[in-house]
């Protein structure tokens, strides 16, 4: 099972009680083609949505029974899961019909991405993305948080309102903080990153993903915390120069986040 498919199930069952099914293809007009969480029969349904694409649908047996502020919380958890890991599949479904059928061995590789549960332990706290595409740098985020043994992806604007402190960030767990645009990110924000990464971190603790479209360069006109900005010159990803197939692409990303020396990665 997927790592943070088991960590869900976990969380539900702990929180509320309460068992869960992923649904990828179902009847819409059960959901009446809805964002909202739908009650049919004694069960909760929790469509997933991104960018008006249907994704597919969380289900939590007997979730009838939970109140409207708890399906709301059941039904954020369940989204901060399942977004991005259906979100990839159709992204890669989609260049897969623009490039003609896929041999079985393609095919084999991505699924053996996405079940693939390793717990690697990666000694880099944080890799930043750089590219001149927003979607594509998002993308191969995705593709990190999937095969990285975090548990949920989490856009940073998101949850900063709740972030003063390093001990506020650790407190978020093991999940994948995504750092969107880190030129526009405010100082005190900046530093408070740069400390967090300062120190070794564990699997328990989110990584941090940060990503620009502005040149590598350039960035130093915008982040003022040099700690930072020596993490990012550090440990950066040249997206529109990496290879995308996703095996090759897991090797890559494995490689920087333990290795030893160094280096930039192309």
């Amino acid at each position: 099972m997927n790592t943070s498919l088991l960590k869900l199930r976990q969380l539900l069952d702990h929180r509320y009680g309460k068992g869960f099914e992923l649904r990828p293809l179902m009847d819409m007009s059960k959901l009446n083609q809805s964002y909202e969480t739908v009650v049919s029969g004694n069960d909760l349904y929790i469509p997933i949505i991104v960018k008006d694409q249907f994704l597919g649908a969380g289900v939590i047996p007997h979730g009838w029974e939970l109140s409207e502020e708890k399906r709301k919380d059941v039904a954020s958890l369940v989204r901060m899961v399942l977004e991005p890991r259906l979100y990839i599949e159709f992204l890669d479904r989609q260049e897969s019909n623009l490039k003609g059928p896929r041999s079985q061995n393609d095919n084999t590789e991505t699924m053996l991405t996405l079940v693939n549960t390793d717990q690697k332990v990666f000694t880099t706290s944080l890799l930043h993305l750089n590219g001149t595409q927003q979607q594509l740098l998002r993308k191969v985020a995705l593709q990190i948080h999937d095969f990285s043994a975090r548990w949920a992806f989490v856009p940073f604007d998101d949850v900063k309102n709740d972030i003063h402190t390093v001990m506020d960030i650790c407190g978020l767990g093991g999940m994948t903080l995504y750092v969107q645009n880190i030129e526009s990110l405010p100082a005190a924000y900046q530093k408070l990153l740069a400390e967090y990464t300062s120190s070794p971190r564990s699997l328990e603790e989110p990584l941090i993903l940060t990503s620009s479209t502005i040149p590598l360069n350039e960035l130093g006109q915008y982040i003022v915390s040099p700690g930072l900005l020596n993490d990012i010159i550090t440990v950066h990803l040249e997206v529109d120069r990496a290879p995308l197939n996703s095996s090759i692409m897991r090797e890559v990303v494995e490689l920087v986040l333990n290795r030893d020396e160094t280096q930039d990665l192309h």
